[in-house]
């Protein structure tokens, strides 16, 4: 009996903390605003754009220094830390047209070792 209760009382906080998860959905351009208009605010929504990769390192203190470095030059910019063994990787932006990537690329060329513009699934303009 005690399996059984243990086992239930398992299940049910898995279950709960899977509910409460976030959803992201990945737009195709072609979907139109008022399509987007009917998804629920705690959504994140996602299309496919531009980030661009400004360091990478299996030393996480090394790729924080270059996150905080870029976060003064352009703090209203995000910053997207990820790890893929063994390295870290920092991307920056949610751009929405190579010409945006390509004109911050060129201003932070000489301040970073690499300026990689990479494809990636960005965050849409915030309306303010």
């Amino acid at each position: 009996m005690f399996k059984k209760v243990f086992f239930i009382s398992v299940f049910l906080t898995v279950s709960s903390s899977v509910l409460n998860s976030q959803i992201t959905i990945f737009v195709d351009s072609r979907v139109d605003a008022q399509a987007l208009a009917t998804i629920p605010k705690n959504t994140t929504i996602s299309k496919t754009g531009y980030r661009i990769q400004i360091c990478f390192d299996t030393d996480k203190v090394v790729v924080n220094k270059a996150r905080i470095k870029f976060s003064n030059l352009y703090p209203k910019i995000a910053t997207y830390l990820t790890f893929e063994a063994p390295h870290y990787n920092l991307r920056v932006g949610d751009f929405q047209t190579l010409a945006e990537a390509q004109a911050i690329k060129n201003s932070i060329f000489s301040k970073f070792t690499i300026t990689n513009i990479q494809t990636d699934y960005v965050r849409p303009p915030q309306k303010n």
